[in-house]
């Protein structure tokens, strides 16, 4: 069964550290040497930061197939072989826009093999059912005109990423909005230390289709 990693800060660290781990060790057992393919976080490839060097020297540890994804340049289409797909944060607007088309479906695929989607911060954020919350709780992101908020809707839920910065108070001024938008929405509230993992339960179309 596939198996869906939702993060807020990456796996770096601590108790996501250790259930990327887990996920990827049982995975490996059937796959030896899996393809990992990176689609980083929506901007080109040339203005990607130290982050993504970083990350990409930790999944070399783990494989000698991998392979970062510039959508920008390249086609969704060659992620259909890959085994673990990891989608790092950034701009969601940017990602839907990069990924919308075939997403659903190729993303599908992987799991349905069995496979592993990791996905951080604003990459979790598309996987749900929309991306509405992001003109709330970074309102400084802008949003392209008559911009589609449906996400890819591998799971009914929305996702929530850095949810430690609203419990700590940094969103007080918008405290209202957030709330109502709990209230309204089935969601996963996901602080900078806590993961979500979903076991795949294939769906023939996206929720909200």
């Amino acid at each position: 069964m596939g198996k869906i990693l939702l993060l807020s800060n990456g796996f770096e660290h601590g108790a996501a550290k250790n259930a990327f781990e887990g996920a990827f060790e049982a995975l490996a057992k059937g796959k030896p040497n899996p393809r990992i393919a990176v689609i980083p976080s929506g901007i080109p490839l040339k203005q990607q930061g130290e982050h993504i060097h970083r990350l990409m020297q930790n999944l070399s540890r783990l494989t000698t197939d991998l392979s970062i994804l510039d959508l920008h340049k390249e086609s969704i289409e060659s992620l259909k072989s890959a085994d673990v797909c990891v989608i790092t944060g950034g701009n969601p607007y940017t990602l839907l826009t990069l990924i919308r088309k075939r997403g659903h479906a190729i993303l599908s695929k992987i799991l349905d093999r069995d496979g592993l989607l990791v996905a951080s911060s604003g990459g979790a954020m598309i996987l749900g059912s929309d991306v509405a919350i992001t003109g709330i709780i970074n309102p400084s992101i802008k949003r392209p005109g008559n911009f589609d908020l449906k996400g890819l809707g591998l799971f009914e839920e929305n996702v929530f990423p850095h949810f430690n910065r609203y419990t700590d108070g940094q969103y007080e001024d918008r405290r209202d909005l957030i709330e109502d938008w709990l209230i309204e929405h089935k969601h996963f509230a996901i602080a900078d230390d806590q993961y979500v993992l979903l076991d795949w339960k294939a769906h023939p179309k996206p929720f909200g289709a």
